[in-house]
């Protein structure tokens, strides 16, 4: 594979989104692109923060599937997974 430069890599990460079967690896690679994004920003710092968050919800998929099964119709995943009232379950793990 050769070495791609980072807007390479987020135009990869992008398409591997759209071409994810499943949500929680749909935010496997938003959090991707959000972490390459991170490398040109000025405030790199939220980039990251949204990068943690989107990978906290697709673990958070993974372990409870029922509970996303249905949803109040507006609802998001973010509000459904009710992780934004549990900011220590944000934090990243290593």
């Amino acid at each position: 594979m050769r070495a791609l430069t980072i807007r390479e890599a987020m135009i990869e990460a992008a398409d591997r989104r759209r071409k994810a079967r499943s949500a929680p690896e749909r935010y496997r690679w938003i959090a991707v692109w959000w972490r390459l994004s991170a490398l040109e920003s000025m405030i790199p710092e939220r980039h990251r923060q949204y990068a943690r968050n989107q990978m906290a919800l697709a673990a958070d998929m993974e372990r409870r599937p029922w509970h996303y099964a249905s949803k109040p119709a507006g609802m998001t995943d973010w509000l459904r997974s009710g992780l934004a009232a549990h900011p220590r379950d944000q934090k990243e793990r290593t």
